[in-house]
């Protein structure tokens, strides 16, 4: 839109949805609504753009502050109200019991804490008590570090032993799996939607779930899965009600938290994680990468549940973390991610000067213009970095097409080592190695 329409011209008013998720170019186009403002409030000219940010979950001192105190109006949901279960009272209800064997329990092998490394004469003694069937040193060195006794003591001992060798930072399917079929068997009609953080991870629940009793024949054709990666024309079955005996079960990645809203959903199980953009300085790219989310993403993942009825977040971490380990809001990504794209988008708009390297990477001329490779990368949702070892990108420059990713990048190398984590660069080599499996058979 801006790079269309500079000026603004005929624009009145610009609406900004979801302005606490802070992405990169979302922060960036705040800023230069910002700059326009104030060149129109100093020119005193008669038509002033106005600006409107929405968010169900925003510090709206922050975003008010930062344009010049603007009124902050609070608008009253019509959401119903939703009742909350952390972790442990899940464990509670539904009498769960964290096996030994699980991957989400600590056990020896689990990676350890810096420093927690036990020596040769201690390891030798703690294998000679547990072969005489002392197996409380097994968990021994093993415990969950954000276990706190005090927090815990009203809950049975079951559930306290859980949570102590609990590894937070894994997923627990088994969980997942007996909280959802606790809720089908339990709970009134009305949609569950589980919150997980990627693709895999996904098709990993579906599959336990597909393969389960309760889940089977017709039951499975109503376990949908939601991400961006899946066709619009199949996202639409997750709008559509399920027949009357059966429960719809929707899997998604953060593209249910705010960019679509269905309707029938009355139940929300929140993993707490969500993969986001970040940048690796030894490898020099950006990749996805699993974190916790932010209180923020956690209400508005709640808010998800009371649409049309009384709504239940199941949340698979503890009061504990979501009050005090949790992040109030997300990190921006403007403080995560490098900044080239954001130079270029500044350049596009003529906005300011550029700093050296964008004429390192063939983006910038000696002026600080842009060049024809500079204004495709400015427009391509992808790493400069890629965008530049892309061979069809610079023969598009020169030769006006832009072709589909098929030409052996100059950076393939460096990726069949293994180093570097893309989607898409995988599928190409993966394409590359078939290709020529064929040719030499």
């Amino acid at each position: 839109m801006i790079v269309g329409n500079k000026s603004f011209a005929d624009i009145t008013h610009v609406i900004v949805d979801e302005v606490h998720e802070r992405s990169l170019l979302g922060d960036f186009l705040l800023i230069i609504l910002k700059n326009f403002i104030e060149k129109q409030s100093a020119q005193r000219t008669q038509q002033k753009l106005k600006v409107i940010l929405m968010s169900a979950t925003v510090d709206s001192q922050l975003f008010s502050h930062y344009f010049g105190d603007c009124p902050v109006i609070h608008a009253q949901g019509r959401t119903h109200p939703v009742t909350t279960h952390f972790l442990e009272d899940i464990h509670e209800t539904i009498d769960y019991r964290l096996a030994s064997d699980s991957p989400a329990s600590l056990r020896s092998d689990t990676p350890k804490q810096k420093g927690a490394a036990v020596d040769n004469h201690r390891g030798k003694k703690n294998l000679v008590l547990s072969a005489w069937g002392d197996e409380s040193v097994l968990s021994k060195g093993y415990s969950n570090p954000y276990y706190f006794a005090e927090n815990y003591q009203t809950y049975s001992e079951q559930t306290q032993q859980n949570l102590k060798k609990l590894n937070e930072d894994v997923i627990d399917y088994d969980l997942l799996e007996d909280l959802i079929c606790h809720v089908d068997e339990t709970y009134p009609e009305g949609a569950i939607l589980v919150f997980l953080p990627g693709v895999s991870e996904i098709h990993t629940l579906l599959d336990k779930l597909a393969a389960s009793y309760q889940f089977r024949g017709a039951a499975s054709e109503w376990l949908l899965p939601l991400h961006s990666s899946i066709a619009s024309s199949e996202q639409k079955k997750v709008f559509l009600r399920p027949p009357d005996d059966i429960r719809k079960i929707i899997i998604a990645t953060n593209i249910a938290e705010t960019s679509i809203t269905i309707d029938d959903v009355v139940y929300v199980i929140d993993c707490g994680k969500h993969k986001e953009n970040r940048y690796n300085p030894r490898k020099k790219l950006s990749s996805m990468v699993e974190d916790w989310i932010s209180r923020a993403n956690a209400r508005q993942r709640r808010g998800r549940a009371g649409r049309v009825k009384p709504g239940i977040c199941f949340c698979l971490y503890t009061r504990h973390r979501f009050e005090k380990l949790m992040r109030p809001f997300q990190l921006p990504e403007m403080l995560r991610m490098p900044l080239v794209e954001l130079c270029l988008q500044i350049k596009l708009l003529s906005l300011g000067r550029i700093m050296p390297f964008l004429q390192k990477v063939g983006a910038v001329e000696g002026d600080e213009e842009l060049t024809p490779l500079g204004h495709h990368l400015a427009k391509l949702p992808v790493d400069v970095l890629i965008g530049k070892e892309n061979k069809n990108l610079r023969n598009a420059v020169e030769r006006a097409k832009l072709a589909l990713l098929t030409d052996k990048s100059g950076g393939a190398n460096d990726v069949d080592n293994g180093d570097r984590q893309s989607d898409h660069l995988i599928m190409m080599i993966a394409y590359k190695k078939w290709e020529k499996i064929l040719r030499e058979s």
